[in-house]
């Protein structure tokens, strides 16, 4: 039991790490892209950057649902069906939740001391000085 936890503790790290370095290298290209690096004659390295986009997507969404358990609560997912299927507060991105975190309003020592003191605080050090617009939990 003690070596699934760890091996899960372990785990979460590893994935929320890869997920900021692959946010890095995607902040980079978009940097080129706005440079007019990446013109037409880059096709190829188009092409994987779209690819590693999505690969970062992917690790983003795992870090939310990793994470979920720590933190007591799980993404936000409200579906309304009526005509149609609607998503709302679509939390597929740890990034979505900690903007969420970030304009909560809630008093709960828990809200203030553990989400936005700690993994807010976390991801706006962590996000926003790699982010080329400079601000990413807005």
């Amino acid at each position: 039991m003690l070596e699934s936890i760890i091996h899960y503790g372990l785990f979460t790290v590893g994935d929320l790490w890869l997920t900021w370095v692959w946010f890095s290298a995607v902040m980079r290209w978009r940097e080129l892209h706005d440079q007019g690096k990446l013109d037409s004659k880059h096709l190829i390295v188009r092409w994987l950057i779209y690819i590693n986009l999505a690969i970062g997507f992917i690790l983003d969404a795992s870090c939310n649902i990793l994470i979920s358990p720590l933190i007591f609560e799980l993404p936000r997912y409200d579906l309304t069906v009526g005509s149609g299927t609607h998503w709302y507060n679509r939390e597929f991105l740890l990034t979505n939740r900690l903007i969420r975190w970030h304009h909560s309003t809630q008093t709960n020592w828990f809200t203030v001391y553990i989400r936005q003191g700690i993994w807010v605080a976390l991801g706006q050090q962590l996000l926003d000085i790699v982010d080329t617009s400079g601000v990413h939990i807005t």
